[in-house]
């Protein structure tokens, strides 16, 4: 009451006070926030089994931005490879004789299983380090798993459907690492063994590029499993199942092409380089890269 000037206002907001009604009082405070860090979340098996492939991907995303995300990064990635994995060994029984439309149905189980893997891994082998890209290599290994039944039996040359899944994902993280000029992973692939209790022996290891990396079917078998005359369908089969995903990140379907047979030309010849296994003599330096050298 001191300022003649302030007199008036001054007297209404003792007023206020008095009648406690304090003009510039705060506002109450809302429910009380959950403090844990969206970050430090992890989804549960069953929430991630409900993920769209989109929204795995954007999950990725999120922890590839978020500082101090690892732990849920880990868990989210050896989940999905989890899953991956029990979706495979659910349809591992392999006593029948391959037909066209059998080797079909393979394809869409195995490449359903990985698809989310599949579309994380090139995002990650983008952004990522190599620790985070490791994970992948170690999800392909995971896939070549198969534990050893005793009194299995299966008939020949179906085996090798268990590999399609890994071979699928293999394939995706060789293209994106040629996409986008990341090569340090490439040692980390040709370097990795699949230990013993793989789909090829319950007692003896080989290179994981050897078992995911290669085709253990004959040309003309592999064409008559997909009703096609190609002369590399190998190639062909795995080019076609891959361009869906990289579509976003390519020219055309040309450009896409033109990446392919660069991975699988040097594929081929790291292949040899780290000594990865015996591939007989006409599959070296083979495959649609050599079709698309005549082409140029």
């Amino acid at each position: 009451m001191r300022e003649d000037a302030q007199y008036e206002t001054n007297l209404h907001i003792l007023a206020a006070e008095l009648w406690n009604n304090p003009l510039n009082a705060a506002p109450a405070l809302g429910p009380k926030p959950e403090f844990t860090l969206a970050s430090t979340i992890i989804p549960s098996q069953k929430s991630l089994k409900e993920l769209s492939c989109d929204q795995f991907v954007e999950e990725v995303k999120r922890l590839l931005s978020t500082p101090h995300s690892e732990i849920a990064y880990t868990e989210l990635i050896e989940g999905e490879t989890k899953r991956a994995y029990e979706t495979i060994q659910v349809n591992s029984n392999y006593h029948f004789s391959i037909t066209p439309e059998l080797f079909s149905q393979y394809q869409e189980i195995h490449f359903k299983a990985v698809e989310k893997l599949m579309a994380a891994s090139i995002i990650v082998v983008r952004y990522g380090d190599l620790k985070q890209q490791q994970l992948f290599v170690d999800a392909v290994l995971k896939l070549c798993m198969k534990p050893f039944v005793n009194g299995e039996i299966t008939t020949e040359g179906t085996i090798y459907l268990h590999l399609l899944a890994a071979t699928f994902l293999l394939y995706t993280i060789g293209v994106a690492c040629i996409k986008f000029s990341y090569f340090q992973l490439l040692n980390v692939i040709f370097k990795t063994k699949v230990p013993a209790g793989n789909v090829f022996s319950p007692s003896y290891g080989f290179s994981l590029a050897f078992l995911a990396g290669t085709c253990h079917w004959r040309a003309d078998v592999l064409n008559i499993y997909m009703g096609s005359t190609w002369i590399y369908p190998f190639s062909e089969l795995l080019w076609r199942k891959l361009y869906p995903l990289f579509k976003e990140y390519t020219i055309d379907m040309e450009d896409f092409r033109c990446i392919y047979c660069a991975w699988e030309h040097l594929f081929s010849l790291l292949y040899h380089h780290y000594q990865c296994g015996l591939m007989h003599q006409n599959d070296f330096t083979t495959g649609l890269f050599s079709r698309k050298v005549e082409d140029f």
